[in-house]
């Protein structure tokens, strides 16, 4: 796919060294196929397959190619439970027994009772990680009624909101309550709602093998990769059920920066930690997990399930994603989306900057550049990367304190920070004296005299 940042030598090149290094370590790897995709805001900027999909027909694989994506399915049901909760369904509070009444599990002072459905979207329940089954050894899932005989005899790991732990059982649950919460099947009400409204229209839940790619099993020593057989995941369809493509995928990402399906506020519950690890390198938010990758903070998702690999990551603040899927049990999809953050994210982003720099900003904006001063503060408003900006040059770091000013209306802004001590979402308003100049700078409720 190309697009028309790709036009500009120095992204083309970044891609071209990018698409040789992956090809490379899919080869050196034996990975027998992995599709990419680079999002920017509401665009899929590139997209490529490599390798083969299927390795006794040489199918060649295609951003098209469908793989099942495991535990980005995740993603879906959080989704679904986010929406219930707006049309006032459910409540992220409500404990689970109130819409699962058949949910009990063996453990102290009837710990299971106290779980509410926020536990289990950030497996915080304290639950096993898996049903009473096998099914990631014999790939044999069990139906929701074998589910719910072998929950009873199951015991609580921790108490509830004791600690992270992840839970494959936790989302199987939320799957159901998605179904008595709205009155429609899991997979129902996720297409309708969540993938039609996004035209996801190649991500579904598969009853056979015949719409994916082959997915092949690791290699070890002295043998060959073999197909993987095709299993239903059954119970466990909310937790994995789902495969998908890097078209479909890149849809998801790019709703994460829109209120197509999901309310602003909704979003910003799901896209916020709420647990991290002792490190702090990790967290987890409504569905999504956090990931601490260089500067950046990512959110977003892995997934594996016998014959395929899959990533899905985010740059909320600069609005930039990349999917991963591939067909092994090896498949490191993480490697290459690291890479292409490193390689192809950056400098797409260069380029954007430098445009926004040759932008010319509005003529209005010049009556407030300049400097001002309060009685505890000297600050300036200058145009950077093409926006207006409040900048206070206080502390060793020169990039800490700065504001964007998003114009509300004449002569009025709205303060945008980082910095949570600043007056963030109030108004930023240039007052002018009887000369047409501007006299001073009000901050939320206070002032600034321009020098």
């Amino acid at each position: 796919m190309m697009h028309k940042l790709l036009n500009n030598s120095h992204v083309s090149s970044s891609i071209a060294l990018f698409e040789s290094w992956v090809e490379h370590q899919r080869v050196a790897m034996d990975i027998p196929a992995i599709s990419i995709g680079v999002i920017w805001d509401q665009e899929l900027i590139w997209a490529k397959g490599f390798g083969f999909s299927d390795l006794s027909r040489e199918i060649e694989a295609s951003p098209k190619t469908n793989f099942r994506i495991a535990s980005i399915t995740k993603l879906f049901t959080a989704s679904a439970i986010m929406q219930l909760q707006e049309q006032q369904k459910l409540n992220l509070e409500d404990s689970v027994s109130r819409h699962l009444p058949w949910f009990k599990l063996k453990g102290k002072d009837g710990e299971s009772s106290r779980i509410v459905i926020r536990h289990l979207l950030t497996h915080t329940a304290g639950l096993p990680r898996e049903a009473a089954f096998p099914y990631w050894t014999n790939f044999e899932f069990p139906s929701l009624d074998l589910l719910k005989d072998s929950i009873l005899n199951q015991e609580m790991i921790y108490p509830p909101h004791t600690r992270l732990k992840y839970s494959n059982l936790g989302y199987s649950l939320l799957g159901e309550i998605v179904t008595q919460a709205s009155g429609y099947s899991y997979e129902d009400y996720v297409t309708r709602f969540i993938l039609k409204p996004l035209e996801m229209n190649y991500t579904h839940i598969p009853l056979s093998s015949d719409s994916l790619a082959k997915g092949y099993s690791r290699r070890v020593p002295y043998g060959d990769r073999v197909e993987r057989p095709f299993s239903e995941c059954k119970a466990l369809n909310a937790a994995a059920g789902f495969a998908s493509n890097v078209l479909d995928l890149a849809k998801f990402v790019a709703a994460q920066f829109t209120d197509v399906v999901l309310s602003k506020a909704s979003l910003e519950e799901m896209h916020r930690v709420q647990r991290v690890t002792p490190d702090w390198e990790k967290g987890i938010g409504v569905g999504f997990n956090f990931y601490r990758e260089g500067n950046r903070i990512l959110l977003g998702h892995a997934g594996w399930i016998a014959g395929y690999r899959s990533q899905l990551a985010i740059d909320l603040k600069e609005k930039v994603g990349v999917v991963a899927v591939t067909n092994c049990d090896e498949g490191a999809p993480w490697i290459f989306v690291r890479k292409a953050f490193q390689l192809v994210v950056s400098k797409i982003l260069e380029l954007f900057q430098l445009q926004k720099q040759l932008f010319d900003f509005d003529p209005a904006w010049k009556s407030y550049l300049g400097k001002y001063r309060s009685s505890w503060s000297d600050s300036e408003v200058l145009v950077l990367d093409g926006e207006l900006k409040l900048y206070t040059p206080e502390g060793i770091r020169p990039t800490e304190r700065i504001a964007t000013l998003r114009l509300r209306e004449e002569h009025t802004f709205v303060l945008e920070s980082e910095d949570v001590g600043a007056p963030i979402g109030e108004l930023v308003i240039f007052e002018f004296n009887g000369n047409g100049k501007v006299a001073r700078m009000k901050v939320g409720q206070n002032y600034s005299e321009k020098m």
